[in-house]
Order: structure tokens, then C-alpha cells, then sequence
């Protein structure tokens, strides 16, 4: 874990920089001179100003950001305006004060729907990323969470899901390796090998065009996709996945 928190820092902050460039509309070092003022989403607390070459860099911050990779310290770039005021940076990243990122979230989220105690929680998290997370912490995460799924759940359903039954299964049929073996009566006979194919199968209705029907996905390794067809191409759909004589298209 300690060998890629380099690169994941380093990511971090080139995504910071892109986004610092956007926000004033120039890379680092370029001079505002000859360029053009177009709106910027900074908006001055002091001034109201909110033109891109109203803005400069400003030196950075320094934040410690727990992720499930680790502690990341980054430098977190801070921009002023002309006046000398520094505007609120709306970070796509993470939020202003924030100090845990989204995939610790979405960890938390995850280990509490299959049922983890909130102590239970914070002890795997701290497995993961090598920092404590108190149980308070997950607690209010939680929380946050369960008033978000309120609020979609509570929005009325403006288009129907394309795809509304789902399901699974495993093939099995016999391929040809290519190879000719002698039987006991001398005959040339297929040397055959017994294969699993992972299929996918869906029960699935079109949100723009309202058609229903099944539809067959295969994939290598586990890796499904979803395939939409008529009903008089299931069977062949099938057969095609079986013989792999031919591909299986939409």
C-alpha cells in the first residue's frame, strides 16, 4: 500500500492543478496578459468579482486526506483575487473542510447494507487504510447517507429502468482444441475440452420505445455485458454462445 501512495498523491495533485487552471483560465506560469476574461465559477467574497483573470495563483494549503490507500498529504493550491481577498474553491475532489474522501464513504456505506456493526465498520477501515476512523465518524457517515437515500426515494420515478429482471448462470459445452486422436477403432476422432461460459440473462424494457424482451450476455472472466434481442433470437443467441460459431450481436 505505502509503494503506490506516491502516485496516488501525485494524481491528486495534477487533478488539483486541472482544476485550478479551469477555474482562472490559464495553466500555471502562463501570463494574463493577451488573454481574455471569460466567467469563472469563483465568485469573490469581497469585491463580487468572478472573471477568470480576476484570479491568481496563490501559494497552497496543506491537508492531510484519509482515503482507503492511506494518509495522503497534499498541497492543495489556493487562489486570491486582485483585491487581495481568497475565494472559496468549490473542489470537485472533496468538499471544502472534508478530511476523509469518497471511497471511504462508499466503503462505509457498503460494509453497513450487509449488516457490520458501526464498530465492525471502523475496525475494517482501519484494516484497509492503516488510520483509526472512530466509530463516531462512521455513525455521522451513515446518517448523511440514510438522508440522501430519503430524499431519492422520495422523488417520483421519471423513467422506467432498462433493464427490470436480472439473473445468472453458467454454461458448459465442449470445444474444439483442433487436435485429431486415434479411438480403439482407429478412427480419427475431435479432441474436445469441456469449457464454462458465463451467461447474463435480462428481462428488460426500453425506456424511449417501451419494447420488452429478453435479452443474453456472455463474457470472459467473470466480465458481463447486456445484450438486448428480439425473443426468436434467445434461442440462437444461445446456441451461438455454446458453438462459438458465430458472435452474438443486438
Amino acid at each position: 500500500m505505502a509503494a503506490i501512495l506516491p502516485r496516488v498523491t501525485e494524481s491528486f495533485h495534477q487533478a488539483l492543478e486541472a482544476e485550478v487552471t479551469a477555474y482562472i483560465g490559464r495553466p500555471k506560469g502562463q501570463h494574463r496578459a493577451g488573454l481574455q476574461a471569460t466567467p469563472s465559477p469563483l465568485v469573490c467574497p469581497a469585491c463580487a468579482r468572478q472573471a477568470t483573470l480576476d484570479f491568481v495563483r496563490h501559494g497552497h494549503d496543506q491537508r492531510t486526506l484519509l482515503t482507503l490507500w492511506g494518509n495522503l498529504h497534499l498541497s492543495v493550491p489556493r487562489v486570491a483575487c486582485v483585491c487581495g481577498h481568497c475565494p472559496p474553491v468549490p473542489w470537485l475532489l472533496f468538499d471544502r473542510y472534508d478530511r476523509l474522501w469518497s471511497d471511504l464513504d462508499a466503503a462505509i456505506v457498503q460494509y453497513t447494507a450487509v449488516a457490520l456493526s458501526l464498530r465492525s465498520v471502523s475496525a475494517v477501515l482501519e484494516l484497509q487504510s492503516g488510520q483509526v476512523v472512530s466509530i463516531g465518524t462512521v455513525q455521522r457517515r451513515v446518517a448523511g447517507a440514510a438522508v440522501v437515500a430519503a430524499q431519492v426515494l422520495a422523488e417520483p420515478l421519471t423513467a422506467a429502468p432498462a433493464v427490470v429482471m436480472l439473473d445468472g448462470l453458467w454454461g458448459t459445452f465442449m470445444a474444439d482444441t483442433g487436435e485429431r486422436r486415434l479411438d480403439k477403432k482407429g478412427r480419427r476422432r475431435k479432441v474436445k475440452q469441456k469449457q464454462k461460459v458465463p451467461v447474463l440473462l435480462a428481462y428488460g424494457v426500453d425506456p424511449v420505445t417501451g419494447e420488452r424482451g429478453p435479452g443474453v450476455g456472455t463474457g470472459e472472466d467473470g466480465r458481463y455485458r447486456c445484450l438486448g434481442m428480439p425473443v426468436d433470437h434467445a434461442v440462437r443467441a444461445w446456441r451461438a454462445v455454446r458453438d462459438r460459431a458465430a458472435p452474438v450481436h443486438t
